[in-house]
């Protein structure tokens, strides 16, 4: 007997094109024989990791290394929230914002008649995460100017539209949203329909921390804001990303989310980047 297996996963998944990554520098080198290789495909901190960032890897033991992570132990969730000053029990770690967007389509997706709502041009991975769950994607043009056309979007909403999708600055636009069109968009759509402003770049956007859309979160407990370590923090290597939600949705997210999936090296990691202010801001300003 024999079988084609391609044929068993669902529609979603059997027209799937996955996400392609850049390819590395490793990679390229060996095809091309070339070593001087500067790499800009994927957003990568050219300037490495923080030193702080080294030394904390290097002093983890092997008791460590040999123990599963406990993350809503872990003393990182205590500094991002006095950072951040955000009640630590509406942080959810994970294994960097993609399984973040995971959690949420899974959480608040998979229902009958159910669909996510995003625009042409945005973050690849919200439309391959949807289709591999098979949830059905709405995707609304761009205005002229490349940016988001936030009333196309509201009259694409309905009471059937489970998650908004947003990156903000977006990639691979650049674009930012300004604080009235997300405002507009969430008094616009339904109670029940969850909003996530996908924020990888929130700190080349607001090097000052302006914080004008985690004050949304108060009036508006359908916003979930999604941020990583990846970008200007130079971990996209070891994965790490949080979210910022209300009580209920965290309860919820950390419900759902799988037991250990962060690692100890990726919340070491992250607690020492949050001490070294002096190499986010090099980062920043190389990248303006």
């Amino acid at each position: 007997m024999s079988c084609d297996y391609r044929l068993l996963p669902h529609p979603g998944i059997k027209t799937l094109h996955p996400y392609i990554p850049g390819k590395s520098i490793e990679e390229l080198a060996s095809e091309q024989g070339i070593t001087d290789i500067i790499k800009l495909a994927s957003n990568e901190n050219p300037l490495g990791c923080s030193p702080l960032v080294r030394e904390a890897l290097a002093n983890l033991t092997g008791i460590q290394i040999a123990t599963y992570p406990a993350p809503s132990f872990h003393p990182i969730k205590e500094k991002l929230s006095h950072k951040l000053a955000f009640p630590d029990n509406r942080i959810t770690l994970s294994n960097g914002s993609d399984f973040l967007f995971n959690l949420l389509l899974t959480t608040f997706g998979l229902h009958s008649n159910k669909h996510m709502l995003t625009h042409d041009k945005a973050f690849i991975t919200y439309n391959i995460q949807a289709q591999t769950l098979g949830i059905p994607v709405i995707s609304t043009p761009l205005l002229p100017n490349w940016q988001v056309d936030i009333n196309a979007m509201i009259k694409a909403s309905n009471d059937n539209t489970a998650l908004v999708f947003l990156a903000n600055p977006n990639n691979p636009t650049g674009v930012l949203i300004p604080i009235e069109g997300i405002k507009q968009l969430l008094n616009s759509v339904s109670a029940s329909t969850i909003v996530v402003i996908d924020e990888a770049y929130y700190e080349f956007a607001y090097p000052t921390n302006d914080g004008k859309t985690m004050a949304l979160l108060e009036k508006y407990p359908n916003l979930v804001i999604t941020r990583t370590f990846s970008k200007a923090y130079g971990l996209a290597g070891l994965r790490l990303g949080y979210a910022l939600a209300s009580e209920v949705i965290s309860e919820l997210l950390q419900r759902v989310q799988l037991p250990f999936t962060l690692n100890q090296a990726a919340l070491t990691a992250g607690y020492a980047a949050l001490d070294d202010d002096e190499f986010l801001a090099e980062t920043v300003e190389m990248n303006a």
